[in-house]
């Protein structure tokens, strides 16, 4: 359901799936409680077959005339549910929420009046406090801040947070519905290659960890995405600051015998030997792999490590 009128400063975008109702209650509350208050919130329903979520959200939208609904007509996924809301959202700026996170009060006012301030900028996220199933406190996360240490940070893995995130609605942002999972991580390399990057110190969300989010329980599966992103990452930065193109690295013996899964790090050892780096690291790159033993993660931090 759609609202006519007046279009919004800001547009917040959340997907709803099988949450627990009342953190959907939390966490829509604390967008309508924001003391910035020019703002629609877009809240797409991905489990239309779950009758609590249609109820709950035709409550709100009789509520508050902020509020959009969309109902999916199955369910199609976080990715392709979150750019349906993109390519409804009227506001100038998108905030991202989750559907079990809760937003402090002055978020929006602070994201908006930082990017107000500074055009360099695309997009900022913020520190967060993580909870947990009860809402208990559980410890403070801190972040990448400025921008150049979140493009240091993006080469490892995703530097800032999802649901905290406040960007520019410019240059038809929109999710790779080709990636289920690890799409933030995605997003975010992307509005990096479009403008400055910034998390506010401020802790902005309540950021919940519990074990029944998706996160956890699709773990193995979001990391081969994240794998895959982090590797395109690792390929352009290359790229870009050295001139080494994978088509054009030698190819050494050793490497097309490394062990099944974790060809991804040819790359990292074939610019290594390419620019010739100490043969110790070499040896223990190898080594590390040979007994399954290095991540990708692990692989990319060494990398900015021996580039710098």
């Amino acid at each position: 359901m759609y609202r006519k009128g007046i279009e919004p400063v800001v547009s917040v975008v959340m997907s709803l799936y099988q949450e627990p109702i009342e953190w959907m209650k939390l966490a829509i509350d604390s967008i309508l409680n924001q003391t910035f208050r020019d703002f629609e919130l877009i809240l797409i329903n991905d489990q239309p077959n779950r009758l609590d979520n249609r109820q709950l959200l035709e409550e709100y939208f009789k509520i508050d005339n902020r509020i959009v609904t969309v109902h999916n007509d199955e369910n199609i996924g976080l990715t392709k549910s979150l750019n349906k809301g993109l390519e409804i959202a009227r506001g100038h700026y998108i905030a991202r929420m989750d559907a079990d996170d809760i937003a402090k009060e002055n978020r929006l006012e602070l994201q908006f009046k930082f990017l107000q301030e500074n055009s360099k900028y695309i997009c900022c996220g913020s520190f967060v406090n993580i909870i947990d199933a009860n809402n208990n406190f559980v410890k403070p996360l801190k972040l990448p801040e400025t921008h150049q240490e979140i493009q240091d940070e993006l080469v490892v893995e995703t530097p800032m947070i999802h649901p905290t995130l406040f960007f520019r609605n410019i240059h038809q942002i929109k999710y790779n519905e080709s990636i289920r999972f690890a799409q933030d991580y995605d997003l975010i390399y992307r509005l990096s290659l479009k403008g400055q990057l910034y998390n506010l110190e401020t802790p902005l969300l309540e950021y919940r960890r519990s074990s029944v989010q998706i996160s956890n329980a699709k773990l193995s599966e979001q990391t081969k995405y994240a794998n895959d992103i982090r590797e395109r990452i690792i390929i352009d930065y290359l790229h870009k600051y050295y001139g080494v193109s994978c088509v054009n690295i030698p190819s050494y013996p050793f490497l097309q015998n490394l062990p099944k899964g974790r060809l991804k790090n040819k790359i990292l050892f074939s610019f290594l030997i390419h620019n010739n780096f100490r043969k110790n690291h070499i040896r223990l790159l190898t080594e590390a792999i040979r007994v399954d033993k290095f991540s990708m993660k692990e692989s990319a931090r060494l990398l900015l490590k021996v580039v710098k």
